[in-house]
């Protein structure tokens, strides 16, 4: 059912549905942001930023992040969303299971998610009722009760839970655990992960959802030409955001967004403008320098600063660039100027009017000029192509530029689509000249082109194509003929991840914006089925077969050819191309595409675009062209069962009579003739078709007739063979079998009847054997043992064991047929099973099938003896199967190294007895064997720590060895901290000063050049870490309070012993850094006075350095506020420090912190004038 499912799922898929409905999502949310409306799952305070992608910044729940902020600008929070069309919230769900794993790695990250305050949400499209009511139960429950005690209580209970919930918490605890490196979570830890953790459903898969319906009405308060087309524009928006992996904000939007957000407002002519004659247009061929204008127009942007640019514009204009460039300053000066200049980019606007007023103006010589140009810059191949594929990201870093700007190469691309397209302007040339130029440029770019020139034209394919719209096909299908065919290479130098690259785009938008114009949309259609058929698959969601259905979708075609045309192309497709045609009509059909992103205009082509409110048909129209693609599919479908198969599946789509008609080519003589294995999957949907006939209402529309007909077939096409026959019982996916008008107790005696009774008769038609084939065939072989063992007596075992034990593929069903033995005998079958002829192996592999409890440890003692290891190796327990002491379990892990195992007992022990086991602890922990990298779960052991660290009886010597050894877990750990070692810096001045002299070369002495021992950069990454960490300023005492005397003590100290190892001034910034954490005074100074007289003091210039740069880091990971007002606030926050600290007498540690006050408002102006793309 598994690969049922995703199949059912691949029109949906390959339409583009899932990235459609990410886009819609995430679109939804900047209609939130821009509407003023506040986001789920977060306080309602004002988004500030939506980030896209955001693996770039390191998050693996990485769909979309999105930032809020209280009014005040003092406090953020963000939600950290994944996003998936459809997901099961199973155990076993690999989609799921994606979301969880990193939703598990954000969520302990403590640089990247603040527990208590971020949220973490899966986004997904309709759920189905048992995670309705079970999963979003439990995550409602676990946010209204106290501790993880009382909602796993709670969840337990028989009379106020229900078996959905706590199979999702079961779900929840199993890809925790996978997340978790197959390490059990501990109990608090599931508990704060699922307070953290939202599911949200939304309907933007469809058109008339009500989610789409609230942001339309939101959006509606503050436009009047039409949320719909503004809702679209805002999917666009994303989309482009999307490909750069960019952070949308108010002020980084597109400008036509921001305004029309604007709040409403009324505004009246001034007094002084009302009796005033409206001025006169400019006349362009009036002003001086019109000729050196109009050929600037034609070249239409430059950069100054580019030797490339220069030479071709100077070539171009017949002048030297320097003495043409000061005429082009000149007219920047002109009040009415259509020039921009920033940055020394050059660029036009208003281009097109200047087209036609100084099109006179250009003669043959200019346009042959111009071929002479464009053919030398457009065909410059990128020398990013050196580069490997995932490097081409950084060419400009690496020096692999082109020789031309963007800018340029632009503007040259779009004067020659000006020339084709509007060459009537160019009236002082010979007749015809604009078009052949144009024709002969893009022949010329594109002639013998390879693969290296298409994708350095990528960008700028849609302005060529629009050129010469006839030449530029037929190149195009000239290239696909042939065997080196250069977008085959194109295709395979796609890339996905944060940094990849589709170099295809271009040609695929060409295509779109040619289709526009009914004399090209046959053959565009043919050229995009050509490429869609050599298109091996990949990440991005630009794809020839996405582009075909969006032009030919039948409620929103993206061409202004007829309806008649639009089937023509379909079955031109057909002949060409028939297996795109069919997957074609599978996405046309009704109800599979449910948005449409629209596709690529054409810019300068000259075919009238209808309005945005105006594109669409009638539903008569509609209707008729439904109907002909339905026909056409019948007609491909008539003799092949994998394609009658794929029409049962989207049964609902067809009307009444296309389904009558499906129905008489199942039942025909022809499909007689197929395999076994594909009648079996006919005969699979229309098993499933019943079922959502009678559970679905989309299927109102049927007759009894019609329904009849259906069980009919199904009935006599279904397999003899009962292996076949109820396979589907013991897949993944069997609730779906089951009718939804029934509870969830119901429905599930009713599949425990019908998979016991398919054993029954698996078990009749072909014995023993005939069961353990069937094992070996389905998804899940434990439910084929459990109820395998319900049917037969315990005198059958001899044939079941111990033979399943030693097939690896048949454990799982060797452990259902032990559970369920044992679910029916109880313990007392265990004893009777064993045979003499058992091998140790044997016995241990069914030993570890048992419950984890200290009865089979037992056991596994009295029959295994010294060899008992048989199964303690085996085992990989559920250390929830049991409440009571785990300590021989610990005991036996440790001894055969299987740390993790024992880490998650102890983790469990803890749990149940309340206190730590000590001895058993610091055993492992400091087991020669168990190495740091080898932890499964950096939260167990940093439990396991924190509790020794507040037991009483644990030697401090001890537990320093402990957080030594486990240092980097301890830093990584939020809430955790090494305190022992602390303590003993703040305590013990010369074990500070043996921390720096081993970590820094003496300051005045010659460095040696020596390579470290692995050993020794082991030993000096730990010490790097607990200084860097460290937060225990000296002074303090093991009761916690400040002791002015002994922090002057410890000073003392450290000063004369660093002083002779010549390594003092590295040992003041270190102390620096720690007395950022230093407590206030007891009169109310927000410093110690004994901290701030040492800072204050002459020679601790260094540990002013020092504390001024622990400022900075002591922000950690922080957003980027493109107003600069965080970076404000610290500076007024240090200034005021300063200056209460320099009123208590401690001028030099004012003066320090004037300098970060004045660095953070260095930043805001730079963050205010430099206001970032990405954050």
């Amino acid at each position: 059912m598994s690969g049922k499912k995703k199949q059912l799922s691949n029109p949906f898929s390959t339409g583009g549905g899932g990235n459609h409905f990410e886009a819609h999502v995430q679109a939804s949310f900047v209609a939130l942001m821009l509407t003023n409306g506040f986001a789920p799952s977060l306080p309602c305070w004002p988004i500030l930023k939506i980030k896209l992608q955001g693996k770039m910044d390191g998050f693996d729940t990485d769909d979309m992040i999105v930032f809020v902020e209280n009014l005040g600008g003092d406090q953020q929070r963000k939600l950290l969303a994944q996003i998936k069309h459809t997901v099961a919230i199973t155990a076993t769900g690999k989609v799921f299971g994606e979301v969880i794993q990193a939703a598990w790695n954000d969520f302990n990250n403590p640089d990247l998610f603040t527990e208590g305050s971020d949220s973490i949400a899966l986004i997904t499209g309709p759920l189905s009722n048992t995670d309705i009511s079970g999963a979003r139960g439990i995550l409602e429950w676990v946010r209204h009760t106290n501790s993880a005690e009382e909602f796993l209580r709670m969840v337990d209970m028989s009379n106020l839970s229900s078996k959905d919930k706590q199979d999702k918490l079961k779900a929840f605890r199993e890809q925790l655990k996978k997340a978790n490196a197959g390490v059990e979570v501990a109990d608090d830890r599931l508990f704060q992960f699922l307070r953290h953790f939202h599911l949200l459903s939304y309907d933007l898969d469809i058109k008339a959802g009500v989610h789409l319906s609230l942001v339309h009405s939101l959006m509606s308060q503050y436009t009047t030409s039409g949320a719909q087309m503004l809702w679209s524009r805002i999917v666009d928006e994303v989309q482009s955001w999307n490909k750069n992996a960019g952070a949308i904000s108010r002020d980084n939007i597109a400008e036509d967004l921001r305004d029309a957000f604007k709040p409403a407002g009324s505004s009246t002519i001034p007094v002084e403008l009302r009796t005033e004659e409206i001025a006169e247009e400019i006349d362009w061929n009036e002003v001086p320098h019109a000729a050196e204008l109009a050929l600037a127009n034609m070249i239409g942007s430059w950069n100054e600063k580019t030797h490339g640019d220069r030479e071709t514009v100077s070539e171009f204009v017949q002048e030297d660039f320097q003495t043409w460039i000061l005429k082009m300053r000149q007219l920047l000066q002109h009040p009415e100027t259509s020039l921009k200049l920033k940055d020394g980019e050059w660029s036009i606007g208003k281009r097109r009017q200047l087209w036609t007023e100084l099109g006179p103006r250009l003669f043959d010589t200019t346009l042959d000029l111009f071929k002479h140009v464009a053919v030398k810059t457009l065909r410059e191949t990128d020398p990013k192509f050196e580069l490997p594929s995932d490097e081409r990201f950084a060419a400009q870093i690496k020096g692999k530029s082109l020789t031309h700007s963007s800018s340029l190469r632009k503007g040259l691309a779009d004067g020659l689509a000006l020339l084709g397209c509007s060459g009537e302007v160019v009236v002082n040339c010979t007749e015809g000249k604009a078009q052949t130029i144009s024709l002969l440029t893009v022949r010329e770019i594109l002639s013998s082109a390879d693969w290296l020139i298409w994708g350095s034209l990528n960008d700028l394919l849609p302005q060529i194509a629009e050129a010469a719209p006839d030449e530029f096909l037929r190149i195009v299908e000239k290239n696909l003929a042939i065997s080196c065919c250069p977008f085959d290479e194109l295709f395979r130098q796609e890339t996905g991840g944060i940094s990849g690259q589709n170099y295809l785009t271009g040609l695929l938008w060409a295509l779109e914006g040619l289709a526009w114009d009914e004399r090209y949309l046959v053959q565009v259609c043919i050229l995009l089925s050509n490429l869609a058929a050599r298109d091996p698959g990949g990440q991005w969601g630009n794809r020839p077969f996405n582009s075909l259905v969006t032009i030919l979708l039948p409620w929103l075609p993206q061409t202004t050819a007829s309806q008649e045309k639009r089937i023509v192309a379909v079955k031109t497709i057909q002949q060409e191309e028939p297996k795109i045609a069919w997957k074609l009509l599978l996405a046309l059909l009704p109800g599979i595409q449910h948005n449409s992103m629209g596709t690529h205009k054409p810019t300068f082509l000259r075919v009238e675009l209808p309005e945005e409110a105006e594109i669409g048909i009638s539903k008569k129209h509609y209707q008729q062209q439904v109907l002909a693609y339905a026909s056409i599919m019948l007609l491909m479908a008539e003799s092949s069962a994998a394609r009658l198969t794929e029409l049962v599946r989207h049964a609902e789509h067809l009307s009444p009579a296309h389904l009558e008609q499906l129905l008489e080519m199942v039942n025909s003589e022809k499909l007689q003739q197929s395999s076994e294995q594909e009648k079996m999957e006919l005969w699979r949907e229309l098993n499933e078709l019943i079922l959502n006939i009678h559970n679905s209402s989309n299927y109102r529309g049927l007759s009894v007739e019609t329904i009849t007909n259906i069980e009919r077939v199904t009935y006599e096409i279904a397999p003899k063979n009962p292996g076949q026959l109820y396979k589907v019982l013991f897949s993944h996916v069997p609730d779906e079998l089951m009718n939804e008008a029934t509870s969830i107790e119901e429905r599930s005696k009713e599949l425990a009847y019908k998979r016991q009774k398919a054993i029954g008769e698996i078990f009749a038609h072909g014995s023993v054997s005939g069961v353990i084939d069937f094992a070996r065939d389905v998804e899940v072989p434990g439910n084929v043992g459990f109820f395998f063992s319900q049917i037969t007596e315990p005198k059958i075992d001899t044939e079941i064991l111990p033979s399943v034990l030693r097939e690896n593929s048949m454990i799982q069903f060797a452990h259902g047929y032990i559970r369920g033995r044992l679910h029916s005998n109880g313990d007392g079958w265990i004893d009777g099973v064993r045979e003499p002829s058992w091998q140790k192996s044997d016995i241990g592999q069914f030993l570890a099938l048992l419950p984890f409890t200290p009865n089979t440890w037992k056991i596994a003692k009295e029959w295994l003896g010294e060899n008992d290891s048989e199964y303690w190796m085996l085992v990989n327990p559920d250390i929830y199967e049991t409440t009571e002491d785990l300590g021989a379990a610990i005991d036996k892990f440790i001894e055969l190294g299987r740390f993790r195992l024992a880490l998650a007992c102890l983790a469990k022990q803890l749990d149940i007895k309340g206190q730590i086991d000590v001895e058993r602890s610091i055993r492992l922990l400091l087991s020669t064997k168990m190495k740091e990298g080898e932890n499964a779960d950096i939260y167990c052991i940093a439990k396991i720590i924190k509790s020794l660290q507040t037991h009483p009886k644990v030697d401090q010597e001890t537990l320093f060895r402990v957080e030594w050894k486990y240092l980097q877990i301890l830093a990584r750990d939020k809430g955790s901290s090494a305190k022992v070692l602390e303590n003993r810096l703040a305590q013990v001045p010369a074990f500070f000063c043996e921390l720096v002299e081993f970590l820094y070369h003496p300051h005045n002495k010659p460095r040696e050049e020596k390579t470290p021992t692995p050993q020794e950069e082991a030993i000096a990454m730990n010490v790097w870490r607990l200084l860097q960490g460290w937060k225990t300023p000296p002074g303090t005492q093991s009761d916690g309070t400040f002791s002015a005397p002994a922090f002057e003590a410890w000073v003392r100290e450290v000063t004369t012993i660093c002083t002779k190892s010549d390594r003092l001034d590295l040992a003041l910034i270190h102390l620096g850094c720690v007395l950022f954490y230093s407590p206030p005074d007891p009169d109310g100074l927000w410093i110690h006075r004994a901290v701030a007289t040492f800072l204050n003091s002459k020679n601790a210039e260094k540990s002013r350095q020092g504390f001024s740069q622990q400022v900075t880091n002591s922000r950690g990971v922080h957003r980027i506020d493109p107003t600069g007002a965080p970076e404000r606030q610290l500076a007024r926050t240090y200034r005021d420090k300063a200056e209460s600290i320099e009123n208590a007498g401690f001028q030099r540690l004012a003066a320090a912190l004037r300098a970060i006050a004045d660095q953070y408002d260095r930043e805001a102006e730079h963050i205010v004038n430099n206001p970032p793309d990405r954050w």
